[in-house]
């Protein structure tokens, strides 16, 4: 059976989004990570997505360059263009975005309204 999207959504549906503000400081960022135990979070103006900040991005972007995570804006690290999927892709199709991209986060879009973010280890 060809599981989808949809599927790892569902069993985890009292999950909540980690999100942060784009105006907010790169601490902030591993903060909200820290506090929901994961590795990336959305950037959202509202509903809408703008990007997405992973520890790896905090890591090359801000310590390696010996910038304060107090003083490094959120929207200056992100990653902009971000690659989304739908609830109903599989998670064959996910995993192929992933090599192809050589990202391990996908947000997941229905419509115009962000409804998770997947990671690398959910797609195996």
């Amino acid at each position: 059976m060809r599981r989808i999207v949809r599927d790892v959504l569902q069993a985890r549906a009292d999950a909540v989004l980690p999100t942060v503000a784009p105006d907010g400081t790169a601490s902030d960022a591993v903060r909200v990570m820290g506090e929901h135990d994961v590795d990336a979070v959305l950037v959202m103006d509202g509903d809408r997505l703008l990007g997405l900040v992973s520890e790896r991005d905090h890591a090359r972007k801000v310590t390696l360059k010996g910038l304060s995570p107090y003083a490094v804006r959120i929207v200056d690290i992100m990653t902009r263009d971000v690659v989304t999927v739908s609830p109903s892709a599989t998670l064959d199709e996910c995993r192929q975005l992933l090599a192809k991209n050589g990202f391990r986060h996908l947000p997941v879009v229905d419509g115009e309204q962000v409804v998770g973010l997947l990671s690398l280890p959910e797609l195996w």
